[in-house]
């Protein structure tokens, strides 16, 4: 038995046919040599692209180029690829004429429709403040600022920040009927309501800017918006193409708040590449780097900011005087394959998503997967922001009832 078991191997070794495993096992150092050559590849890209390095990426193919367009797609970052690729090609690099093609085309979107949303984020603000509203526009076109080239960052709605007068806290109920007189039945949570759209843009008013899942942390932050609200919605600057003034957040008040944006967006669904490109931008502005590191402390965001750090450090090479906390390579490591395997919002993730047949499916059935996924989440986080996971399914839980007594009555 044992002399035909050992034939049995000897053949399959000759006809090429060696089991799976065997094959796997034999395989993966190559595997990972290629992977580890395609991140090296792309980081050397992104610093190119974004400025923070001058010297051109080495040894980039036709198969480089077509999964750097993807990886742009994903991250919803194509307007930094086609930046870099026309950077490239000012130098007098080739490159291959059905992707440089491609990424024109869609620059040429993005500029487009940067302009379509500048117009219409000047328009929505003075809507709001005849209305009684005083408003800051967050993250989004405020962010395009920062960037080289102001049409580079791939825009998506308009997120905006209502106060009541002097910056007070506004009386989320108004702002809830406000929203419905506009979009009868529109989806209220805990810190926004949908809007709908607002000159072929998609609105979300905002009454907390970003939350926490731990309660006293969360409590700390929200003090925090009440007391910088007059001053954000002060902070008045110029859109581009003379589209008008709308008030965006200060440097200080971005670095915090993207930071907390950033964490949320961890702890549910991920987030890509264009968040920690916009922090970098944020980041290497900023001049004023004390006030941040205690508030980062005062609410209990040291660790996502130690983390993040490290990614900026290691894709970006971010300067040690930029930072606004010590690095965390633990758990920036972590982070980093979080993002790289999340892309845009989870865009990467939800391609492995539920079959068409699931949206045949009772709307208890799809909620209960998107929670059961949310504690998976929950789980493999938990090590590195233990606080957060651990409140999270309680969080959710109270925000169940939030939406049944705040969310639908108004």
């Amino acid at each position: 038995m044992q002399r035909d078991t050992n034939k049995q191997k000897n053949m399959a070794a000759a006809s090429g046919n060696e089991p799976r495993a065997q094959l796997l096992r034999t395989d993966r150092p190559l595997e990972d040599s290629v992977a580890n050559e395609n991140r090296r590849k792309t980081r050397a890209f992104l610093r190119f692209a974004l400025g923070a390095s001058a010297e051109a990426p080495q040894g980039m193919e036709e198969r480089d180029w077509k999964r750097l367009y993807r990886f742009g797609w994903v991250h919803a970052i194509l307007g930094v690829v086609f930046d870099g690729m026309n950077r490239l090609q000012g130098m007098g690099a080739e490159l291959p004429e059905d992707i440089v093609e491609k990424t024109v085309t869609t620059a040429m979107s993005i500029e487009k429709r940067n302009k379509k949303v500048n117009r219409a984020a000047v328009g929505l603000v003075c809507q709001l403040e005849a209305d009684g509203f005083r408003c800051c526009l967050l993250k989004g076109q405020g962010n395009n600022l920062l960037y080289p080239h102001v049409y580079s960052r791939m825009p998506g709605d308009i997120d905006i920040w209502v106060t009541g007068p002097d910056g007070a806290p506004v009386d989320i109920p108004s702002v809830i009927r406000y929203a419905r007189s506009h979009t009868p039945g529109a989806r209220a949570v805990y810190h926004h309501i949908d809007y709908g759209c607002y000159e072929g843009v998609d609105v979300e008013l905002h009454y907390r800017p970003s939350f926490m899942t731990n309660p006293v942390h969360n409590r700390r932050l929200q003090q925090w918006f009440v007391a910088q609200a007059a001053v954000q919605c002060a902070h008045r600057v110029e859109l581009p193409g003379d589209a008008g003034s709308v008030p965006v957040p200060t440097l200080e008040f971005n670095a915090v708040y993207q930071l907390a944006h950033i964490y949320t967006h961890l702890l549910n669904k991920g987030f890509g590449m264009r968040h920690v490109i916009d922090y970098y931008y944020v980041l290497m502005a900023l001049t004023d780097r004390s006030a941040v590191r205690d508030t980062l402390k005062k609410l209990g965001m040291e660790r996502i900011a130690g983390a993040m750090m490290w990614v900026l450090r290691d894709l970006f090479d971010l300067p040690e005087d930029r930072m606004v906390a010590t690095p965390d390579k633990r758990t920036g490591r972590a982070l980093l394959k979080d993002v790289l395997r999340s892309g845009n919002f989870g865009r990467k993730t939800r391609e492995k998503g539920p079959a068409p047949e699931a949206k045949s499916r009772r709307m208890w059935q799809l909620r209960l997967k998107m929670n059961y996924r949310r504690l998976q989440r929950d789980l493999r986080m938990l090590r590195y922001f233990p606080s957060e996971c651990l409140c999270e399914p309680v969080f959710r839980l109270y925000h169940f009832f939030w939406r049944l007594i705040v969310g639908r009555n108004f």
